[in-house]
């Protein structure tokens, strides 16, 4: 029989860094909330633990633990010329960097400058 309108806690990651949420259950017993950004650090297998624990005072507590994938935003850092005289050289420099600004390694990204048969 489901719950309804109970408290469920959601835990990511562990000690300092562990980020928290609470859902409340819904008629069909579920819960969900969100954890806008996943400020965890990522071992070689980028998955951090992501635990749900339930209980009050009309039910025994319990709790569940499973490993979450995280994968990191990344964004092409870079510095441009905007306005560029035909002939002339130019440098262009950048890179991948995650969502904490700290370079991507081993990946590559396409410039393109211009447009049709002048590319």
């Amino acid at each position: 029989m489901a719950v309804n309108n109970r408290a469920m806690r959601f835990a990511l990651g562990t000690g300092v860094t562990q980020q928290t949420c609470t859902g409340t259950t819904t008629a069909s017993g579920k819960a969900s909330c969100t954890i806008y950004s996943a400020g965890q650090p990522q071992g070689a297998s980028n998955t951090v633990p992501v635990t749900v624990v339930f209980g009050d005072d009309d039910h025994n507590p319990s709790s569940t633990s499973t490993e979450l994938g995280l994968t990191s935003a990344t964004r092409l850092d870079s510095t441009v010329v905007r306005r560029l005289a035909n002939g002339t050289l130019a440098q262009h420099a950048g890179g991948l960097v995650d969502f904490g600004g700290d370079a991507v390694p081993g990946h590559s990204a396409r410039v393109t400058l211009g447009t049709g048969e002048d590319q």
